[in-house]
């Protein structure tokens, strides 16, 4: 039997006295809640360093989607910009047609003139088709049953 130095939980031990039974147990004891100690230390250590690397993807994940809406918000900002000009030069294309039109540039005759021939000409007048010509002698027009110009050859 061996001698060891006192154990905490022995009472009444001395040095030189036959270890215990009871001694022994305690002994086995302590170093198993120790054990379990140092294992659940290393558990926590490990799930702690787990929980750190997902914080550091979130946080990348979080910058990359911060990322990418600074770019969005810029795009956005930009194509408003775009749109802003867009209906200015709208505004002013619309503002100078108003002006225009007011001042009567775009009064003209009432239909086409076309030239047939030398000196003829045909306009539309209020609905009517007008045949003008120069000379004495009227041209060979004329309109049918149907309402169709014919030219007489």
């Amino acid at each position: 039997m061996a001698i060891l130095n006192k154990h905490p939980k022995a009472d009444g031990y001395k040095t030189g006295d036959p270890v215990t039974a009871k001694i022994i147990n305690d002994t086995i004891d302590t170093a198993i809640d120790a054990n379990q100690k140092a294992v659940t230390a290393e558990t926590n250590s490990r799930a702690a360093v787990t929980d750190a690397a997902l914080a550091k993807i979130n946080s990348e994940t979080a910058l990359t989607q911060s990322a990418e809406a600074v770019t969005t918000s810029a795009t956005a900002e930009s194509v408003s910009a775009q749109a802003r000009d867009n209906a200015v030069i709208a505004f002013n294309k619309a503002s100078d047609v108003e002006m225009r039109a007011n001042r009567g540039d775009f009064n003209g005759a009432n239909g086409v003139v076309v030239e047939a021939a030398g000196h003829y000409a045909f306009q539309v007048l209020d609905g009517d088709l007008i045949l003008t010509y120069t000379g004495d002698t009227a041209p060979k027009f004329a309109l049918n049953e149907d309402g169709e110009l014919i030219y007489n050859v």
